[in-house]
């Protein structure tokens, strides 16, 4: 009896094949990488003008990220952009951070906290992260408000301070040192025990920051 021979797979199915698993190892490449590394990369590869704007106006949540980090750069350095350039790139943060990605939203903060003058819209748009329903977003609107002293993400600060765990206290000391600025009134006991726990664990940087926030806050008559 003479056997059939066997159909021969389509040289495009071998293609789709190889896709697929393309797809995935880039995916495992992704999501292997830590966040730090990936902010890394963005510190240090530096965009210029028109990349920072083109990477902003992108679909692709990389390079908006990238050049959103770009921007903070940017707006620390001297001379600053130009104003019309700069008002152009206020309008993509305004879009960005209704954006679906919640890296994206979070990453919307590091320029607005630098951003030059009253910044009355900048700050609007921090505000109202503050409400976001992912943590790591409100806790970076948060940080930016203080970075601008503004104290409307005071509450967000000290609930995060209160959240640190006990091998956490680099975060715990980082976030004393922006809610500084920004304690109010209503914080004073809080930040007394937090005084009294940085001195029983010998944490001179805590103290510090504690002491500076409340000799800010005006004594009741």
């Amino acid at each position: 009896m003479t056997k059939k021979a066997r159909p021969s797979t389509p040289p495009v199915l071998y293609f789709l094949a190889l896709l697929v698993v393309g797809a995935i190892w880039w995916f495992w490449q992704d999501t292997r990488t830590a966040p730090g590394e990936r902010h890394l990369r963005w510190e240090t590869q530096t965009l210029s003008n028109q990349e920072i704007a083109e990477g902003l106006s992108s679909s692709d949540a990389e390079r908006i990220g990238h050049a959103l980090v770009q921007l903070k750069r940017l707006l620390l350095s001297e001379p600053l952009p130009a104003t019309d350039w700069l008002a152009a790139r206020a309008t993509n943060l305004l879009a960005l951070k209704e954006h679906a990605n919640p890296t994206i939203r979070q990453y919307v903060a590091y320029p607005l906290a630098y951003w030059p003058g009253d910044a009355k819209q900048q700050v609007q748009i921090l505000t109202e992260l503050l409400t976001d329903d992912n943590a790591l977003v409100s806790l970076n609107a948060a940080i930016a408000l203080a970075a601008r002293k503004n104290p409307a993400g005071a509450d967000r600060l000290q609930r995060a301070i209160l959240d640190t765990k006990g091998e956490q206290q680099a975060m715990r000391t980082s976030l004393l040192a922006d809610f500084r600025f920004v304690a109010q009134k209503r914080h004073r006991s809080f930040l007394e025990d937090e005084l009294n726990r940085a001195r029983l664990d010998h944490d001179s940087d805590r103290e510090s920051f504690c002491q500076q926030a409340l000799e800010r806050i005006p004594k009741d008559k």
